[in-house]
């Protein structure tokens, strides 16, 4: 005779079942999103209005904790009920095994394990960012509320800039300017902090007008790293600065700093695809970004000197293009590197010896012949061309490239420089008397000609190559010439550590999210199998038995979730080992229900 499957106990048991996870599971993901909706509350970063949204959004991301304990506690009590009240002793009677009377509990664990894993890789990131937008995206107010609660805002990548004020109103947006947001300070401080937290230096104004503007942050030439953020611009009246050894005043100045989006650089904010996809594309974090962007950079000047150098021997001039879009035409021979003296640690007799280091951000430009003088020339508008000469000429790049201009910009600095206008049909014009004197036309000690972009500048390619790609001609680069080592390998190295940081972090977070899901399975059995055989107990006795066991392991995936994200696949063993030590003893109490 073929048993019959106890259909109608499986649904008695699964309704109750709901029921009781569905009360749980809203009563728990409710106080947990209250809770974490209280700082930002007290911090005035929130009005109650948005207090309310906050713990709406917040009740999604909350279940990938709250429906695991409340599926274990409302299994633990629908089972202990089911045990307490002699109906397991019946179905036993009537020939039903434990393995199907918890056939229910399953189900439910395998169900939510699956909406967890659902939710964990598609739903709670969106929310998650959703939330952090609520709270730090609106810059205005958070501007707002801190002057009102006396507290300094830091100026983000000031190394210690704070701004005070007195007063504050907002004025709605400015359309014609673009700003969603204008701003009213009274009483302004400024005051600009060492590396030791004292004053370094400290400004004061009478008022102050702010505007705030949200940027695309997409970078030069359309580089691709999405990095929205909110654009501040300060624009103090009648402003006092003073420090040590200078003192001043202007009636306007005006200084802008970026607030980026706090959630470009998470990874938990990410869907699984969109973790997956940063193996091929780690430059959509913006730490990765910036630091490729440091690399293309330190490459496309290594290579603008090559192209400089070589433009230079064989046809006797190299082109540059100034802020202005003009042309530069620099008239030598060849460009050579140049030396500065460093000091070693000191010898047996206590003295410091100096060293020659070679300096790999300044060439010097060679004549065509000693004795005589560099040439530039610049084409002006009108079709006229200023021609310049100098005793001596320096091409030096900058000590840090500057990631958002996105060409490798330079400095042309010449010494002893004299000026000759030249007329489009190269007659030479004689200066005015009001500018120079009839016996010559003058002569500077030095001129900077800064920002030059060489013509040949390959910026732009290396911008758009993948990390992987450009991280390959770098690599490539310092196997061809060594000596650029001084400027490549720390580059390299900082952004081979970034994108072995960004990947733990990717394996990290996939094993955690998948490991909640299978634990949800197992702690739904755990607070079964303990409602069955431990019937005679209290209720909350039983779920303790069950929470204790199952709180260890949820601390284990998050600990291992750490340990991943820091050392490697090695904390994968402290990750999944929770959800196995759970398992293990979920197995051993039901082998001593089934026994006894």
């Amino acid at each position: 005779m073929v048993k019959r499957v106890p259909a109608t106990l499986w649904i008695y048991l699964l309704i109750d079942l709901w029921k009781l996870i569905l009360l749980t599971t809203a009563v728990l993901v409710t106080v947990t999103a209250f809770a974490g909706a209280v700082k930002p509350l007290a911090d005035g970063k929130l009005g109650p209005e948005d207090a309310l949204k906050y713990m709406l959004l917040g009740m999604v991301p909350m279940l990938q904790y709250a429906l695991p304990f409340a599926a274990c506690f409302g299994a633990t009590l629908a089972y202990h009920r089911f045990a307490s009240d002699n109906e397991m002793t019946a179905a036993s009677a009537g020939g039903v095994s434990h393995r199907a009377i918890l056939v229910p509990g399953l189900i439910t664990g395998l169900m939510l394990g699956v909406i967890v894993l659902v939710l964990a890789n598609s739903v709670m990131p969106r929310f998650l960012k959703k939330m952090t937008e609520l709270v730090t995206m609106d810059a205005a107010k958070f501007i707002e509320s801190s002057i009102k609660r006396g507290e300094a805002l830091r100026v983000p990548g000031s190394d210690g800039t704070l701004i005070y004020a007195d007063s504050v109103q907002r004025l709605g947006p400015d359309p014609r300017s673009g700003s969603f947001e204008r701003m009213w300070l009274g009483g302004l401080l400024v005051v600009q902090l060492d590396a030791e937290g004292k004053v370094r230096s400290q400004g004061s104004a009478r008022e102050a007008a702010v505007w705030l503007r949200r940027t695309s942050g997409v970078g030069p030439e359309g580089r691709g790293s999405t990095r929205a953020s909110t654009e501040i611009i300060v624009k103090p009246r009648d402003a006092i600065g003073f420090g040590p050894g200078f003192r001043g005043a202007n009636s306007e100045v005006l200084f802008t700093f970026q607030v980026p989006n706090s959630f470009s650089d998470n990874v938990k904010f990410l869907s699984l695809g969109e973790m997956r996809e940063l193996y091929d594309q780690p430059q959509r974090i913006d730490r990765v970004d910036r630091q490729r962007v440091a690399i293309a950079m330190a490459l496309a000047e290594r290579r603008a000197l090559d192209g400089i150098g070589d433009s230079l021997r064989s046809t006797g001039s190299a082109r540059f293009k100034d802020p202005f879009g003009q042309d530069v035409v620099l008239r030598a021979a060849d460009i050579r590197p140049t030396f500065v003296q460093a000091k070693v640690a000191p010898d047996a007799a206590g003295t410091d010896r100096p060293r020659r280091e070679r300096d790999p951000r300044t060439y010097r430009v060679v004549a065509a012949r000693k004795g005589e003088p560099i040439v530039i020339e610049r084409q002006l508008e009108g079709g006229k061309v200023q021609r310049q000469t100098a005793a001596d000429a320096y091409i030096r790049f900058p000590i840090a490239a500057d990631v958002d201009r996105g060409s490798a910009s330079l400095t042309l600095q010449l010494f002893k420089v004299a000026a000759v206008p030249i007329g489009p049909e190269g007659e030479v014009e004689a200066p005015a008397e009001a500018i120079a004197p009839a016996s010559g036309f003058g002569e500077v000690e030095q001129r900077p000609l800064a920002d030059l972009t060489f013509i040949g500048d390959e910026s732009k390619d290396l911008l758009a190559l993948p990390t992987q790609d450009l991280l390959s001609r770098a690599e490539e680069r310092l196997e061809i010439k060594p000596i650029d080592r001084q400027v490549l390998s720390e580059p390299i190295g900082e952004l081979n550590n970034r994108l072995g940081d960004l990947f733990r972090e990717i394996l990290s977070k996939e094993h955690e999210r998948f490991a909640h899901s299978a634990a949800c399975l197992v702690m739904v059995l755990v607070g079964s199998v303990m409602a069955l055989r431990l019937r005679e107990a209290l209720p909350l006795t039983v779920y303790l038995w069950a929470f204790f066991p199952a709180l260890v392991g949820t601390l284990a995936i998050s600990g291992g979730q750490q340990m991943t994200h820091s050392h490697g696949a090695w904390g994968l063993m402290l990750l999944w080992g929770g959800v196995a030590a759970l398992s293990v003893f979920m197995f051993l109490e039901f082998s001593r229900l089934i026994r006894h």
